[in-house]
């Protein structure tokens, strides 16, 4: 989508300014190829040095502080999450051109802004039909006319307003339609953009920013809301030299505003899909691992001298078990890979007690060699709809890792359990192991490669991988321990 973009410039960077993504209209509209770019220059190569020394000063001035280098492109966009302005751009045969940008931040999955993007249309045109209209207020409402954007008209002093007919139009009206009363238009701003959009203002009429330009939502007719592009000029003054008169524009941007959503929510879902590729990755090393330890684990116990022919037998049927298991395991990511390359989960109806018990028949090996006391308090009934492939992942983590960190001074026990609260399923998975130091390590509980004892075979991964598969089905994770008692795990399913 962003390569077949063409009008639109659309540039990604990453946390230094250095360019990542240079999409077709930023090819067509700066003369660069990506290839040149990407990789290889900051964004200041696309600005003038004028305006980038200009706009360090007035950042600078305003925070009290020295702002330099690519901070100048993105310290207001770092504080709001995004920036429009106008600015300079220069092309690769150095020539220049108006654009009015926006840019603003890319956030990681933790919400930490991990890069900027830029999107920015070449306003050229605008910008000449702007410079006739202040000559020429006619010219100026024809051009509008033409273009469907509307035209209003400030008394500084009485509050009062005119809006030409398609402003009106622009929010449902009609002209004869009387939308001049003091405050009336500025009642309409959305409440949440309303203090921007005073501020920029403010600081307009005070002389503190050169133009005021500003984007916010407007109250229509119908009780909907629609974007409006914003933009006025002082063109009277008092004796005293205060404003006392403003006219501007507004055009309806609404359409602009859905795209750059709907580029966002884009972005959002192919790295929503990275993770989940990444995630399956962790499944089947993981879980094949979980596999071959049984495995290793019954093969050794069957090889040792002291096993009698009826334990052999025993150990037979486990590793039959252990073999069915690991069938329905490579099933169960052939499914992932269909769930990795869909953007909505597929779900089954699962019986939870019976995929409990499956699990531990998995685990048996380690279960009878550590004399683990296990408990499936789930309700035959039970059933759940979920992705298999996760749920059995979830299980398996939670439960060898309840056998790995088990006190070696009590016998082993784990209760699995599941209820309904507040209209979720709730899986209850507690044991009295080791326990985990919360105040210490509780916001590293399920970090990868995270250990919390001395265990040669720790990894740092299963938790990991649980968190994630159960928040990538809208879940989240309880957890309360004590060291020495051991610890319960909460697991919102849903």
């Amino acid at each position: 989508m962003l390569n077949s973009t063409t009008q639109f410039c659309i540039i990604s960077t990453d946390n230094d300014g250095v360019i990542k993504n240079f999409n077709k209209g930023a090819e067509i509209m700066l003369g660069y190829t990506a290839d040149e770019m990407v990789d290889k220059f900051t964004t200041a190569v696309i600005y003038t040095n004028e305006e980038i020394k200009k706009r360090g000063e007035e950042l600078s001035a305003k925070y009290k502080r020295e702002i330099k280098g690519f901070d100048i492109c993105v310290t207001e966009v770092k504080l709001n999450g995004f920036e429009t302005r106008e600015s300079t751009y220069v092309r690769k045969d150095g020539t220049t051109f108006p654009v009015q940008a926006t840019v603003s931040t890319i956030l990681d999955e933790n919400q930490q802004i991990c890069g900027f993007l830029y999107m920015t249309v070449n306003i050229t045109e605008f910008k000449r039909v702007e410079n006739e209209l202040r000559e020429s207020q006619y010219r100026w409402q024809f051009a509008l006319e033409g273009t469907g954007d509307g035209l209003w008209d400030l008394n500084l002093i009485t509050n009062t307003s005119y809006h030409s007919k398609e402003s009106k139009a622009m929010v449902g009206y009609t002209y004869d339609t009387s939308l001049n009363k003091p405050g009336e238009w500025a009642s309409r701003i959305h409440p949440d953009d309303k203090e921007k959009h005073d501020t920029e203002l403010e600081l307009y009429l005070a002389g503190k920013i050169p133009v005021y330009i500003n984007e916010h939502r407007i109250l229509c007719k119908d009780d909907t809301y629609k974007w409006i592009l914003d933009r006025g000029k002082i063109i009277e003054w008092d004796k005293n030299g205060k404003p006392i008169r403003m006219i501007g524009s507004h055009s309806d941007i609404s359409e602009r505003k859905e795209q750059e959503l709907e580029q966002q929510t884009t972005l959002s879902l192919v790295t929503e899909q990275n993770n989940r590729l990444l995630n399956f990755a962790y499944i089947v090393s993981h879980n094949l691992r979980s596999h071959s330890s049984n495995f290793q684990m019954l093969l050794d116990m069957f090889s040792e001298p002291e096993t009698t022919p009826s334990d052999k037998e025993e150990l037979l049927r486990f590793l039959k078990n252990a073999s069915d298991k690991l069938s329905d395991t490579i099933a169960n990511l052939n499914d992932v890979v269909t769930i990795q390359t869909s953007i909505n989960f597929q779900k089954t109806v699962i019986n939870l007690k019976e995929c409990v018990s499956q699990t531990i028949k998995v685990l048996s090996g380690e279960i009878n060699k550590y004399k683990v006391s296990v408990k499936n308090s789930v309700d035959s009934a039970y059933q759940i709809e979920y992705s298999p492939a996760y749920l059995e992942s979830i299980l398996l983590n939670f439960l060898s890792n309840a056998i790995k960190y088990r006190n070696p001074d009590v016998k082993p026990q784990i209760l699995i359990d599941c209820a309904k609260k507040d209209g979720h399923d709730v899986l209850l998975i507690a044991d009295n192991g080791l326990g985990i130091d919360l105040a210490r390590q509780g916001d590293k509980l399920f970090g990868m490669y995270k250990t919390f004892h001395d265990n040669k075979d720790a990894r740092g991964i299963g938790l990991f991988i649980a968190k994630n598969q159960v928040e990538a089905m809208h879940g989240h994770i309880e957890v309360e321990s004590e060291v020495g008692k051991g610890t319960t795990f909460n697991i919102w399913l849903s």
